[in-house]
């Protein structure tokens, strides 16, 4: 938590640079964003675990797999439609896009309301957990400061990614005569290669900076995309490299 809090205090040093096209945007509100971070960090935390501690594990495997088509087509879409139009700020009106992106994400997060109610605690990790936080600041910061920048990329690949990844567990959710484990091993593999890429592109704009963007903010976002990588990476490494084949 104490990573949130400076981070916060930063940001409000940050405020008078605000891009005016979303002034009045909620998820560009730091107040909004921390506020739902921590009632998000308090549900699965504390009420969550609280309101099924002495409740069976509910069944919401329909409900997950409407969730998973619904991310599938939301995510293709706006993965079409920005491939399509380009840079948004080129074109003002895919700021709409956006802001369906960064709605997105704050519904993403309720994938982790599903593993409470499952009682699937070993899914509510640190990484999990740090990851859909990480998200909602990150979404705020560039709705508030960095709008159609270097950054444009990376909720362009989230959304190819996503695309696959609920694809897997929407079929993976059927229980079909087809062993699936080796693509759950390919989705990890995704999203590292996908944190790297991030972690290069942002690496390079260090040196380049042709949007003009604030060291501050690319120094930030190489640093923590660098850690995100190491968490995915060592995630990978427990769950499949250090134990036996026998689980591939």
């Amino acid at each position: 938590m104490l990573i949130f809090k400076v981070l916060y205090a930063k940001l409000l040093e940050f405020d008078t640079e605000s891009d005016p096209r979303t002034v009045d945007v909620p998820e560009a509100s730091f107040t909004y964003t921390f506020v739902l971070v921590g009632l998000y960090l308090l549900v699965v935390h504390k009420l969550g675990p609280a309101f099924m501690l002495k409740r069976k594990p509910y069944e919401v495997k329909r409900i997950v797999q409407i969730y998973n088509i619904m991310q599938v087509i939301l995510n293709a879409f706006i993965f079409a439609q920005v491939w399509r139009f380009g840079s948004m700020c080129i074109i003002p009106n895919l700021i709409c896009l956006v802001l369906i992106l960064t709605r997105q994400i704050t519904v993403h997060i309720s994938s982790s309301i599903f593993f409470v109610l499952r009682k699937k605690w070993k899914q509510v990790s640190f990484l999990h957990v740090y990851h859909h936080c990480l998200m909602l600041i990150c979404a705020c910061i560039y709705l508030k400061y960095l709008l159609g920048s270097h950054f444009e990329i990376v909720g362009l690949i989230n959304c190819f990614v996503h695309v696959v990844m609920y694809s897997y567990y929407f079929v993976s959710s059927l229980n079909l005569a087809v062993n699936l484990q080796p693509w759950k091993r390919r989705v990890t593999q995704l999203q590292i290669v996908q944190f790297f890429f991030y972690t290069v592109h942002l690496g390079r704009a260090l040196f380049n900076n042709w949007c003009g963007l604030s060291p501050f903010w690319l120094i930030a976002s190489f640093m923590q995309n660098a850690f995100i990588t190491v968490l995915f990476f060592n995630f990978y490494y427990r769950t499949y490299l250090a134990k036996p084949k026998r689980n591939e």
